[in-house]
């Protein structure tokens, strides 16, 4: 991720900073200029099957919107657009880039429908763009795993209890992409900064060391 010293914001930012290049990872310089929309799949108890649709922005990593349902289709699928977009503070200055996969989900009617009254332009991983959309997957996963796997999910109803907590503290975790800022700090435009960072890394390394060495029982001559 390009990491930036000015505060990025999608009401004044113009022209375009993404990388589309063949071979290197896709990256934003701003938020709100990408966005990649997923769907994790979860197993209930009552041997039902969870759709998680997640909506991420590229730039901060922040998951903006969620919806959990027993269905999915292109109504759900707009429904997480709709709630995105209406999220924002203000109207962005260019259409944002929207990175799905090719699933009926995503195209259809009712998608196409509200992309004709929203400034997001669909493109579909690859097809339209070299790109897979590994970066909301690898999220996926991070939901999946660290949160929704480590306990029973009995019904939809938890599920979506879950997904919602689980949200919540991932957009308020430090992140190693972010140097340190959250994906709520670096969706409102926070500064990088890189130097603070790596003195508190540095600071904690130190302060791990001496943490370790004192608990560490002295040599015993033999």
């Amino acid at each position: 991720m390009a990491a930036k010293s000015d505060i990025w914001n999608a009401c004044t930012a113009v022209g375009s900073g993404v990388r589309w290049e063949t071979g290197h990872p896709m990256t934003s310089s701003r938020p709100n200029e990408v966005w990649h929309l997923d769907t994790a799949v979860v197993h209930t108890l009552d041997n039902r099957k969870g759709y998680v649709q997640l909506l991420m922005d590229n730039f901060s990593h922040k998951i903006i919107a969620c919806r959990t349902s027993d269905s999915i289709s292109g109504l759900s699928t707009a429904a997480v657009l709709q709630k995105g977009y209406d999220s924002l503070q203000c109207t962005p200055v260019q259409k944002i880039d929207l990175i799905v996969d090719g699933g009926p989900e995503n195209k259809n009617s009712a998608v196409k429908m509200l992309l004709e009254s929203i400034p997001l332009k669909k493109l579909i991983a690859g097809v339209d763009v070299t790109y897979s959309n590994s970066l909301i997957e690898a999220v996926n996963k991070i939901l999946k795993y660290r949160y929704l796997f480590r306990g029973p999910i009995p019904d939809l109803e938890h599920l979506a209890t879950a997904v919602m907590k689980a949200i919540e503290d991932y957009n308020n975790r430090p992140h190693l992409a972010l140097w340190g800022l959250t994906p709520n700090q670096g969706h409102a435009g926070t500064v990088f900064d890189k130097e603070a960072y790596r003195e508190r890394i540095t600071i904690a390394g130190i302060e791990r060391r001496r943490i370790n060495h004192r608990a560490c029982p002295p040599c015993v001559a033999m």
